[in-house]
């Protein structure tokens, strides 16, 4: 059982701080860190305009996101991922494209039907986007006037 502690020394600032100015911590002894909030704001804001850590942790938060993120979302493992990827040849299913494009982080789109949320395959970014469009304007004017309107009318416009 932890004592009650009405206040802490800010190992930063040296200043005696009340208990819920500390930064909370769920590993620290006692349920804080022993650093007041102006304190730690300060040195985060520090630390995140210094390039090698603002590159450091720019890249462990993008390796956690694929880790976790966008395999959890759609109910499949990163192996059953690299299993589909190598099916498709290393290429967007759709266009057989070899380069993922232009999307945020140029990473492949995992595509899924937006329904039953099953996984069809991996896009590339343009693929992946066009699709979307697509289906958003076959769910508004149904197929027959979507392929209709694309097939060639013999006009001619100029």
């Amino acid at each position: 059982m932890t004592p009650e502690i009405a206040a802490r020394v800010c190992k930063i600032c040296g200043q005696e701080k009340p208990f819920d100015q500390l930064i909370p911590d769920k590993n620290a002894k006692y349920g804080r860190m022993q650093r007041c909030k102006p304190c730690h704001a300060a040195r985060q804001r520090k630390r995140w305009h210094d390039p090698v850590f603002r590159e450091h942790d720019l890249a462990r938060r993008k390796e956690w996101h694929d880790k976790h993120y966008r395999f959890r979302r759609y109910g499949i493992t990163r192996e059953q991922y690299e299993q589909m990827f190598e099916a498709q040849g290393h290429k967007c299913r759709l266009c057989g494209s070899e380069k993922a494009g232009a999307g945020r982080d140029k990473q492949w789109c995992i595509d899924h039907c937006h329904k039953t949320n099953r996984v069809r395959g991996i896009l590339c970014h343009n693929c992946n986007t066009a699709l979307g469009y697509y289906e958003r304007l076959v769910g508004t004017m149904g197929e027959a006037a979507l392929l209709r309107y694309i097939q060639p009318s013999g006009v001619i416009v100029k």
